[in-house]
């Protein structure tokens, strides 16, 4: 399962001086900078976030393998190398967004700004604003470890998802209070450089919001009626699978911060137990095809649809049989995933990952889908994949459903 929450609040920070009680809450734009002159010095600029998120530690167990991940799209970047890593930290205090879009006719001088958190409170006069972050985490027994999401580019420019776990898992344990991330180059200062990139904002009139993404595994095998949110997987003849992990995600050139700000986490240990695939017992093999039985022209993004996939052969043999060939209702063992795509974008919205894993029962294959995240007015199309016995393929299927309000 896969669900998607957009900002609460989002704004921009900059510690020019022309600019550092700017307010850009209200800007289409989140940028990062990092440039350095002899005549200005540095000039760096980082990213809040904030998104309310409907997990905690009443209910957290109940979802299996939940993972998040921070997505975010570039319009524009500027001198970005193979070293260039992107942080994300937890924010330590609440902040206000604000109004402003920053270098206006009528530019607002409020919070939140480089030295503001609020209009009447200032980040931390001790090292000049620019946002206060917890750095490390500490739990119990366990040695203190980083507590910092980063992502690097690897020679190439892309639209930046990365796992943050680790951070939202303290806000569910009650660690910290959810104050959002805070987003940074990993090395800022002084640089040859003049580095930027510019994401969408919650502001932006576009579809390319930022966006927290909550991942869980809801597959289930059998004779079943548990299709709702946060079912997991059934226990049965084992066959584990390793999870695949979409972006990079790495601690090993992560630069130890001066002024540490360290969580004292609970004793609560937040598991995630292997992952276990019961396979069903198949009728078919060999070559086969998938389709989705129905697709509605129009659903709504309050609902959670339960999409039922037909499985048969491609080539059935004939024979005399008052059954059709062709009816679909078969059930197989292979490994099968759907993915959601904006019909006209074709951007992916859900890709085969283990948390798009086609579950199935005695009726035949299925998966549930919740359209919470999908923007109203849009259409979208689903297209199926599966792992057989000749390799992998995709079944495009040129059906599109619109989502209304």
């Amino acid at each position: 399962m896969n669900l998607f929450y957009y900002p609460k609040k989002d704004s921009t920070i900059y510690s020019q001086s022309s600019m550092r009680e700017l307010n850009f809450g209200k800007s289409e734009i989140l940028e990062l900078k990092n440039d350095w002159s002899m005549g200005r010095g540095s000039d760096i600029s980082r990213i809040l976030l904030q998104f309310d998120i409907p997990f905690s530690l009443q209910n957290y167990t109940n979802f299996k393998n939940l993972r998040f991940y921070l997505k975010l799209n570039i319009t524009q970047s500027e001198e970005l190398t193979a070293d260039t890593n992107i942080c994300i930290h937890p924010i330590t205090d609440d902040w206000q967004s604000g109004t402003g879009i920053g270098l206006d006719a009528d530019p607002e001088y409020h919070a939140v700004n480089w030295l503001f958190k609020t209009d009447s409170n200032l980040w931390n006069t001790e090292n000049q604003g620019g946002g206060s972050y917890y750095t490390h985490v500490k739990r119990c027994e366990d040695d203190k470890r980083p507590l910092v999401s980063i992502y690097k580019f690897e020679n190439k420019t892309s639209d930046l998802e990365v796992d943050v776990t680790d951070i939202v898992k303290c806000w569910i344990l009650g660690d910290i209070k959810n104050n959002g991330f805070l987003v940074k180059f990993e090395s800022e200062g002084r640089s040859e450089r003049s580095q930027s990139i510019k994401f969408y904002s919650s502001n932006t009139n576009t579809i390319y919001s930022p966006i927290l993404k909550a991942c869980y595994v809801d597959y289930v095998s059998g004779d079943t009626t548990d299709t709702g949110i946060g079912s997991g997987s059934l226990s049965g003849s084992l066959s584990s699978y390793e999870f695949n992990i979409p972006n990079s995600y790495s601690l090993e050139s992560y630069e130890e911060d001066v002024d540490e700000k360290v969580v004292i986490g609970t004793c609560e240990q937040y598991v995630e137990e292997p992952t276990i695939i019961k396979k069903p017992e198949p009728s078919i093999s060999g070559d086969i095809t998938a389709k989705i039985k129905t697709i509605r022209k129009k659903y709504f993004n309050n609902e959670q649809v339960k999409f039922n996939v037909s499985v048969r052969n491609k080539n059935p043999i004939k024979t005399f049989s008052d059954k059709a060939r062709y009816g679909g209702g078969g059930i197989t063992d292979y490994d099968m995933f759907y993915s959601v795509r904006d019909a006209e974008t074709q951007e992916i919205i859900v890709d085969y990952t283990d948390f798009s894993r086609i579950s199935n029962s005695k009726d035949g294959h299925f998966f549930i889908l919740d359209l919470s995240g999908l923007h109203i007015g849009r259409y979208y199309k689903i297209m199926l994949m599966i792992r057989g016995e000749n390799g992998t393929e995709v079944f495009d299927d040129t059906r599109v459903f619109e989502i209304g309000s």
